[in-house]
């Protein structure tokens, strides 16, 4: 969160694991996008 108040963009990641529909957020980059001062984009690992 520190980092979102001086930052332009947040890039956090999202796994896919297999046996799973979409992706799989894990806490930070589930609460990110609702808490931070900045635009969050949520990039899938490749798979």
């Amino acid at each position: 969160m520190d980092a979102a108040r001086n930052a332009d963009l947040l890039v956090v990641g999202a796994r896919r694991r297999p046996g799973h529909l979409g992706l799989q957020l894990g806490r930070v980059a589930h609460v990110l996008p609702h808490h931070s001062a900045c635009p969050v984009a949520t990039v899938p690992e490749e798979g």
